[in-house]
């Protein structure tokens, strides 16, 4: 998946511009249209796993570059991956 901001280098030209009144409104019409999926919770799209574990890298790679401290932030938010969450920071 796409985690960041695209942002040029360069200057670049404004192809196209257009004001939104009501965003939520253009989400469904993009929805409407096939142009969106929109998963209200606790759906997923079918690529991420019911339990969670696809955030075990990611966790993994913020205990790598901030500190063994992220661990109960972690857990606060996904309990169910405590045990796991723990065996990263055990194998570091």
């Amino acid at each position: 998946m796409w985690d960041g901001e695209v942002v040029s280098t360069e200057p670049v030209k404004v192809l196209r511009c257009e004001i939104i009144e009501n965003i939520l409104e253009k989400l469904y019409e993009y929805r409407s249209n096939n142009l969106l999926d929109i998963y209200g919770y606790p759906m997923r799209p079918s690529c991420y796993p019911h339990n969670d574990s696809d955030l075990l890298e990611k966790y993994k790679l913020n205990v790598s570059t901030f500190g063994k401290n992220q661990l109960q932030e972690f857990i606060k938010y996904h309990p169910n991956l405590e045990k796991e969450a723990n065996d990263i920071i055990r194998s570091l």
